[in-house]
């Protein structure tokens, strides 16, 4: 009886092991179906479009024009990009300018809006690489057809040039400058404009900015310019424009806030910062992203 009792009791706690080892697998099945199998593929990332575009609207008013009633500059820009690669990239432009006075597009007696409102177009090429650390550079070409009346009035019939610029970063996120250098010629089938002035012939432009972001609110601007230009009978004069500004970003739309003075007119005083009597440029600028 004592071994049978003995054998009972080691029958029981068998069971009792297997129960509890069934139980350790299914528990342990369990969480393997919740985990990934090891074997499996990680998804594809969806690769981002090389395709971009961007709208713009603009308007300014020269504060230093004391008419009355005040006239406004309206700038309507929509452009697309297309990136190659992480280097390179073409971009399109085509924009619209004109003045209006009251609401009024501003035009002469004898003028249509064909006068008045002025169409652009620009094709451009570029290239931007890291430099050193994390300061860029950007080298790009640009053509610019000149059909607007104005334009042809002068005659005036493309635009077209270089550009460089470097991107230094002082403070990550926070503040960082550009250095710009340009280079521009026209193409011109006259030699005095329609005002019996000498019509240019290239222009060399260096440009010197500051951006400043206070957290996630705001980004302040600074920045100064400094042109060259050369006429079509080898006289030369140089002109210059400062400008501070105010943006911020709301996602895919942005909005600007800009002073500005001197505008490159060639009145031949420079400064870092001068108060301008013939020129200051207040401009609000509203951007969209796609």
């Amino acid at each position: 009886m004592i071994a049978f009792h003995h054998l009972r009791i080691l029958i029981l706690s068998l069971m009792v092991c297997s129960f509890v080892a069934d139980l350790s697998t299914v528990h342990a099945q369990a969480l393997r179906s919740r985990l990934p199998l090891k074997d499996a593929k990680p998804k594809k990332k969806t690769p981002d479009s090389p395709w971009s575009a961007s709208l713009v609207y603009s308007v300014n008013s020269d504060y230093a024009d004391t008419r009355t009633p005040r006239g406004y500059n309206n700038y309507l820009e929509a452009s697309g990009k297309y990136k190659f690669d992480d280097k390179w990239s073409v971009d399109l432009e085509a924009a619209l300018q004109a003045s209006t006075v009251e609401g009024q597009v501003n035009k002469g007696q004898e003028e249509g809006y064909p006068e008045s409102v002025n169409p652009s177009t620009t094709v451009s090429l570029s290239r931007q690489a890291f430099l050193v650390g994390k300061s860029t550079y950007a080298l790009g070409t640009s053509l610019t057809p000149l059909w607007d009346e104005p334009s042809r009035r002068e005659g005036y019939e493309a635009q077209y040039g270089v550009s460089a610029k470097v991107s230094v970063p002082i403070v990550t996120d926070i503040y960082s400058m550009t250095h710009s250098l340009s280079y521009s010629e026209f193409k011109s089938s006259y030699k005095y404009s329609t005002k019996n002035s000498i019509n240019q012939a290239n222009q060399s432009t260096y440009s010197f900015g500051n951006s400043l972001r206070i957290g996630n609110l705001f980004n302040l601007g600074y920045s100064f310019g400094l042109r060259l230009t050369q006429f079509l009978d080898a006289t030369s004069t140089y002109s210059y424009k400062n400008s501070a500004s105010i943006s911020r970003q709301f996602g895919s739309l942005g909005l600007a806030l800009s002073y500005e003075n001197g505008g490159f007119t060639d009145k031949g005083d420079v400064s870092l910062w001068y108060v301008d009597q013939y020129r200051r440029m207040l401009r609000l600028s509203v951007s969209y992203v796609f």
